[in-house]
C-alpha cells in the first residue's frame, strides 16, 4: 500500500502566503493557480518480504 501526504504545514503556509499577497495587492482576482505539494509514501506492508 502507499499513502499520499499533502504536507499540511507546507500547504497552510503557502495558502497563507497567497492570501496575504492577494490582500496586500488590492486585486479582487487571484494572481494564478498554486500547486498543492503532495508526496507518496510506500508503506512497509507493500515492500517485498526480503526488504523488511
Amino acid at each position: 500500500m502507499i499513502a499520499v501526504t499533502l504536507d499540511p504545514d507546507r500547504t497552510g503556509a503557502l495558502a497563507m502566503s497567497a492570501l496575504v499577497a492577494l490582500v496586500e495587492s488590492g486585486q479582487a482576482e487571484a494572481t494564478g493557480r498554486l500547486t498543492v505539494p503532495a508526496g507518496l509514501r510506500v508503506r512497509a506492508s507493500s515492500l517485498p518480504p526480503d526488504m523488511y
